[in-house]
């Protein structure tokens, strides 16, 4: 498959529902490892993949990431929209950030842990315009809008060579992996990287 047969088939699989949705994007190693021997995700990525980030980051209104990620993998603003940061309070690297006027800094209050922090934000995106909310992590992240039933669909990247890689990565990520349906995998044409989709199917609405 050609990269441009790739973004093509991509672009129907990765299409954004009309209605409010909450999207994570995770790249993962057959493990469920989600940092590789850098310490950040960049080990794990492939050119396909940075394709389909772009293509899935193109079109959602806000971006969702944890304070830790930016400090690690640096300032990658959505083309449009809002960065909404999950902080605890450590300082951010301000004097790199493209554009801070597209950019929110949400603290968590002295009682209030990741995962509440996580529905706050979310809750407050809800009473906005935005529709398509995408989560670039990290993990914690990830699993703190999993915690509170925010979080709609996971596409996950796995780097292996058959599709049970991915149920196996979704089994080292997700606490309870049951609860998630693939709807689509893809594997690459060069047979190392496995590009699925999964469901929350409990269909809790966010």
């Amino acid at each position: 498959m050609s990269a441009s047969e790739f973004l093509t088939d991509a672009t129907a699989i990765y299409a954004w529902p009309p209605s409010f949705w909450v999207r994570a994007n995770l790249v993962a190693s057959a493990t469920g490892a989600t940092l590789g021997h850098s310490g950040t995700s960049s080990d794990l990525t492939t050119g396909d993949d940075r394709r389909l980030l772009k293509l899935i980051r193109q079109d959602c209104d806000a971006l969702i990431v944890g304070a830790s990620s930016i400090r690690a993998e640096g300032w990658h603003l959505p083309p449009r929209g809002r960065t909404h940061i999950l902080s605890r309070g450590s300082a951010l690297p301000w004097d790199t950030c493209p554009d801070a006027s597209r950019v929110t800094e949400w603290k968590s209050l002295p009682d209030e842990d990741l995962a509440a922090l996580a529905r706050r934000v979310v809750m407050h995106l809800a009473t906005t315009d935005s529709r398509s909310i995408l989560c670039e992590g990290g993990r914690a992240t990830v699993l703190a809008l999993t915690h509170e039933n925010l979080l709609d669909e996971l596409c996950l990247t796995v780097r292996g060579t058959s599709p049970a890689d991915a149920h196996r990565a979704l089994n080292g990520i997700m606490p309870d992996a049951s609860a998630w349906t693939p709807t689509s995998t893809v594997m690459s044409n060069d047979a190392s990287t496995i590009f699925s989709v999964w469901r929350c199917a409990t269909g809790v609405p966010s």
